[in-house]
């Protein structure tokens, strides 16, 4: 017994997981779930399969998912497929990117779980999602884009995993309840006003291998009181820690 049969014609939804059906795609059955994951398909247990996900080449060459949209997918918890069926392999492949918009404005969000196989979070994809909570990053996660979790109230802390080595402009902006951020060393991009108006960020740990400081990167963090800037760095950009007004000391290369 496996997992998935064959599937329908273009353009049909599964009733059962809602995902998008294609003549080569198949359609999820029964699960045998064992320690969070199906033991025949490899499927993450409890995954919502209402998304649009679709495949495309890696950098490596190899296939993954992205999912560009949700069909119908909601609630306070939600758990992301971590597989999709590649008709051109004719194999399940790793969802590998989440879409910019994904859940932009989603006021009932407050858990996601975010699988291993993800390395990339599009521009806004939680944007003002006001309710969610702190949110485990998966360890594969390498790029976060442009306002990725911009305005996310009920933040208070942000752990980024070792391998992280993009932030984007303003991924964490507008967070007033941020009190500490630690970087891996990982991290060689930071975006424009990433940081900025975090007004209860107290603590900032950069890693050594930060060479500039983006334009208002730090910027109105009013509860910031001092920083040390990593040696290599050569550049602090405009207005970078404008309105700091708690800012008592910092420590220059």
């Amino acid at each position: 017994a496996t997992c998935y049969t064959d599937g329908l014609t273009d353009g049909v939804q599964c009733s059962v997981c809602y995902g998008w059906l294609t003549p080569q795609t198949v359609i999820p059955a029964a699960h045998t779930n064992k320690d969070g994951y199906c033991t025949v398909c490899g499927m993450i247990e409890g995954a919502d399969m209402r998304f649009k996900i679709s495949t495309q080449r890696e950098e490596d060459g190899s296939v993954g998912g992205r999912i560009i949209r949700r069909d119908g997918a909601e609630g306070e918890k939600i758990i992301l497929p971590n597989l999709v069926y590649d008709a051109g392999t004719e194999s399940m492949v790793p969802v590998t990117v989440l879409s910019g918009e994904l859940f932009k404005y989603d006021s009932k969000l407050r858990e996601i779980v975010i699988p291993d196989t993800v390395h990339t979070i599009g521009d806004n994809a939680f944007d003002h999602c006001g309710n969610l909570q702190n949110v485990k990053l998966p360890s594969s996660l390498k790029k976060i884009g442009d306002m990725a979790f911009t305005a996310c109230n009920s933040f208070t802390e942000i752990n980024l995993p070792a391998g992280v080595t993009e932030i984007g402009d303003m991924a964490f902006g507008y967070n007033p309840g941020l009190t500490e951020i630690i970087l891996p060393e990982s991290v060689v991009s930071l975006g424009n006003n990433a940081f900025t108006n975090c007004t209860r960020l107290k603590k900032v740990s950069l890693p050594d291998g930060v060479t500039s400081l983006s334009r208002g990167l730090f910027s109105y963090c009013t509860a910031l009181t001092d920083i040390r800037l990593p040696a290599a760095v050569t550049y602090v950009g405009d207005n970078a820690f404008s309105g700091c007004a708690s800012l008592t000391a910092i420590s220059l290369p």
